[in-house]
C-alpha cells in the first residue's frame, strides 16, 4: 500500500507525503501498476521535484515497466511528444534525466 501510495504522491508533485512514505518503508524502485513506479509516473506527469526526491531516495533511473518496456524518461519523452507538447515540467524532467545519462530503453531510443 505504500508503494502505491508513493506512486499517486509522485505523479501529482506532493513533496511532504513523499517524504513521509519514504521515511515509512515505501520503495522507490517499486513498481505496482505493470512495473510503473513512482518515477515512472511522477516523469511522465512532468513532477520534477518528484523526480528529484525519487532519484535522490535512490530510484533507478533506467529501471525498466513491464508494461511497455520503457523507463521513466521514455515515459516523459512519450508524454511531451504525444499528449502534452510544450509542458514545461516534462521539460525539465527530460532534461534532468538526460544530465544524469539516463536514455528511453523504447521511446525515442
Amino acid at each position: 500500500v505504500l508503494d502505491e501510495a508513493l506512486v499517486h504522491a509522485a505523479q501529482n508533485d506532493r513533496a511532504a507525503a513523499i517524504d513521509w512514505l519514504l521515511a515509512h518503508g515505501a520503495d522507490p524502485d517499486a513498481g505496482p501498476y505493470q512495473g510503473c513506479g513512482a518515477l515512472h509516473l511522477a516523469a511522465a506527469f512532468g513532477a520534477i521535484e518528484s523526480v528529484r526526491r525519487l532519484v535522490a531516495a535512490g530510484a533507478d533511473i533506467d529501471r525498466r515497466n513491464e508494461f511497455n518496456g520503457d523507463n521513466a524518461l521514455g515515459w516523459a519523452q512519450y508524454a511531451l511528444e504525444q499528449e502534452r507538447p510544450g509542458d514545461l515540467g516534462i521539460t525539465a524532467v527530460v532534461s534532468y534525466l538526460r544530465e544524469l545519462g539516463s536514455r528511453p530503453a523504447v521511446w525515442g531510443a
